[in-house]
């Protein structure tokens, strides 16, 4: 897998928008190799570091387990409901970006 600068996810964040940022993103943490990351393969690619689940809990007898890993100091997690939440956190101050339908390569927005 080729590495990808900090410099250039500023560039895609500020210049191409949210939905190439959230693409490339999507690229760098799954392979694409047997599909659509975070939808059809939920494989992470090498350089991908795995970190221990978290846990929601929203409300009575109602948790969401999301899968989480870390690259170059971004933070993925996700969950798969059949729609599928993809989140990356671009930095400390916790800003990041989410895809509510993981099927999609669109409708990526920022949390804040």
């Amino acid at each position: 897998m080729k590495s990808i600068t900090l410099d250039l996810i500023q560039l895609l964040k500020t210049e191409y928008g949210v939905n190439a940022l959230g693409e490339i993103l999507r690229c760098i943490f799954f392979s694409q190799k047997k599909g659509f990351g975070c939808y059809e393969t939920f494989e992470l690619n090498p350089d991908v570091k795995p970190l221990p689940n978290e846990v929601d809990h929203l409300e009575e007898n109602k948790d969401i387990t999301y899968t989480c890993a870390e690259w170059n100091g971004i933070k993925m997690r996700y969950y798969w409901d059949g729609d599928g939440y993809l989140e990356f956190e671009l930095d400390e101050d916790g800003r990041a970006i989410y895809n509510d339908d993981c099927k999609k390569d669109h409708g990526w927005e920022y949390t804040h």
